[in-house]
């Protein structure tokens, strides 16, 4: 129990619970003041991409060279950690779907966290914790331009946009998910 209680200090991960809650309050509380008819993906993600970002930057921790020193192996522990922040990016808009009887459809909601999820640990393994959140955020703001997806082209690039029934969006979040886990499991963050 000591190793899970240092490793989610050094993780940080009781302020980015704190943020993923936050963004679910204000999920929350939009949902109060406009209706729950008019939240939509668009407003759903921003909000995730919240805590995504906050977790992202403690994807690696404060001694890289310290931890590659370990004498256990870290690509289960890290692979654990990216699926609990998908269960936790998507726990608060599936709470408030609950709560306040949103029209967020469960597919999307979950196909979003483990996207998002997935880009996070892609630019942990590609750019490091200190701008691994880059990559969920841009992905967030590309797919929040207001443009009509025609194509499947324009559908990969708004895929956290997309209705449920989009194949595109899917393969492209679970594309996002696989390469993620995957890499920021095998290889870890990229030392600063």
């Amino acid at each position: 129990m000591r190793w899970l209680t240092l490793y989610t200090r050094s993780r940080q991960l009781p302020i980015v619970l704190l943020v993923f809650l936050a963004g679910a309050v204000l999920l929350w509380g939009l949902t109060l003041w406009w209706g729950a008819d008019q939240i939509g993906s668009r407003l759903m993600s921003v909000t995730m991409v919240l805590g995504v970002a906050a977790a992202s930057a403690g994807l690696c921790g404060f001694d890289a060279a310290r931890e590659r020193t370990a004498s256990f192996t870290w690509p289960p522990r890290r692979a654990a950690h990216l699926v609990a922040l998908a269960a936790m990016a998507a726990a608060g808009p599936l709470a408030v779907d609950v709560l306040a009887d949103s029209h967020l459809q469960t597919e999307v909601i979950v196909r979003d966290a483990v996207g998002l999820v997935g880009l996070a640990g892609i630019g942990a393994a590609l750019a490091g914790g200190s701008f691994g959140w880059s990559f969920p955020f841009g992905a967030t703001v590309l797919a929040n331009v207001p443009i009509e997806a025609d194509s499947d082209a324009l559908r990969v690039l708004t895929w956290l946009v997309q209705p449920a029934d989009s194949a595109a969006a899917m393969i492209t979040a679970l594309v996002f998910a696989a390469v993620g886990v995957i890499g920021y499991a095998v290889w870890g963050p990229r030392p600063a």
